[in-house]
Parts: C-alpha cells; structure tokens; sequence
C-alpha cells in the first residue's frame, strides 16, 4: 500500500502494486532478473535510521544491532543474491552450503550415528537413510535461513546438475499446477500423493552422503578438496542427482507395490 508519512510531501492517493517481482531465465538458459518497488527497501531510513526523526530504525540495544525484523530483511537480501548468481556459478555456493552443514551441528554429531530407519527393500539399503539425512538438513537449513531455504537448495540442485526442464517443474511445484487447473479435485485432500516430498529429503540426503565422501574429515583440508572439485563438481552433482532421481523413484514404485499387493490380499 503505497502513502506519505511525511508531513512536508503532499498526499499520495492509496494504492496496491506489487513488491517484489521476479523472472527465472535459467529455464530458458538465460539470467535471472529481480525488480523491487523502491530502493527504500535496501538503504536510508528504514533500516538504518539515517533520517533526522530521531528514531532507531530497525535496530535495538546499544551498542544498536539488527532487530528480528531486520534480521528477515537480511534473508532476503541473501536470498536475492543467491537467486542472481548465475547458472555456471552455483556450484560453488552448492559446495560451500553442504560443507558447512556437514561440519557444523546438527549434521556433524548426526550424520557419522544415523538411526538405522526400517529398509523393507534390501535392494535400496541407502534410500532410507538418505531420506533421515535430507530431513535433518531441512530442519537446519529452515531454522538458519528460513522456511524457504531447503526448496531453495533442492532448486539449485537440480539446475546445477542440468536436470530435465520437466523434472524440475514437477519437483519444484509438486501438485501446484495441477490443484491450479482443477484436472484432479480429489488430489487436493492428499498433502503428497506422489511422494515428491520424500524425493526431495531422499535427493538430498543422497547429495550430503556422496559429497561427504568426496571430503576429508579434517576441515584444515577443505580448501584442497574445494580445489580439486571446483571444475569437476558440477559433473559429479548431475550424476549424483541423476542416480539418486532414479533411486528415489523406484523405490517409491516398489512400495506402492508393495502396499497394491497388501491390499489385493486383504479384499
């Protein structure tokens, strides 16, 4: 909602626009584009209160430090920047993202006494595992950067890894499209009828676990493995995914066997 506060400006008369708009040329092999309604969101007063009011903008305390607002608004700087960096270079960020999860908590004490969960499916005795790993990076990744962080990852995965334009829909907009146009009423009182949820924890999981392998357990060596990677890593992540993808699929496939079968005996 767009008015005046300031008592020396004339009156502005109400009005709604959009905040924030965005454009995902990646799809098209293309830059990405962000546009903001005002440079207001960045700089002066709001946030640093450099306006002669006397006020404190969004910050607390003395010495004055970020309040929780302001701390938002500092993911959404982060996050900008993270969705600008272009297609050939987030590979890099990937990298530095999983190996700060891998030697920092909970990750780091968790990872090495994983519970073993339930494998029902000798054929796939890693898919589950991955599955309990892609779900303890969610819950780091959302409480550091928030809820939007590990959908964020899942997307630059799969862009990385140059996975096909029609997986990546499907995995980043799950049923959206398909509630949107009203082809399948029903599906709407399923929260993930396709296991898509599972697959993206799973693929992940399996990205920490392969990656891991790939670094030494001294963090003194990092810079070593991250020079070593730094042209084969966005390789190596295409056929992680790909492996995983298919992985995660056909385990999914066998269970819904699995549960047909159990059904079938029980009519």
């Amino acid at each position: 909602m767009s008015a005046s506060l300031n008592a020396d400006k004339l009156p502005v008369t109400p009005r709604c626009f959009g905040a924030i708009s965005a454009y995902d040329g990646h799809l098209a092999n293309k830059g990405r584009v962000v546009c903001d309604s005002t440079w207001h969101h960045f700089v002066n007063m709001n946030l640093n209160a450099s306006n002669p009011y006397g006020d404190s903008g969004l910050r607390e305390g003395t010495p004055p430090v970020a309040n929780a607002a302001y701390k938002q608004i500092q993911h959404y700087f982060a996050n900008i920047a993270d969705y600008l960096t272009p297609k050939n270079r987030k590979w890099c960020r990937i990298y530095d993202m999983i190996v700060v999860e891998l030697f920092d908590y909970p990750i780091w004490e968790e990872i090495v006494v994983l519970p073993e969960p339930p494998r029902p499916f000798p054929d796939f005795p890693e898919w589950p595992r991955a599955i309990e790993l892609g779900k303890l990076v969610k819950a780091s990744l959302s409480e550091k950067f928030g809820n939007g962080a590990f959908d964020g990852l899942i997307e630059d995965v799969l862009d990385v890894a140059e996975t096909g334009k029609e997986v990546r829909f499907a995995i980043n907009n799950n049923l959206r499209l398909l509630t949107s146009q009203n082809k399948e009423q029903s599906m709407k009182q399923y929260d993930d009828p396709v296991g898509i949820e599972e697959l993206k924890l799973g693929l992940i999981g399996r990205v920490f676990l392969a990656l891991k392998a790939q670094l030494p357990d001294n963090p003194a060596e990092l810079p070593k493995s991250a020079e070593r990677l730094h042209d084969s890593g966005a390789k190596l992540l295409g056929e992680i995914v790909a492996k995983g993808l298919a992985e995660g699929l056909k385990y999914r496939e066998m269970r819904y066997r699995r549960d047909l079968e159990l059904i079938n005996t029980l009519r």
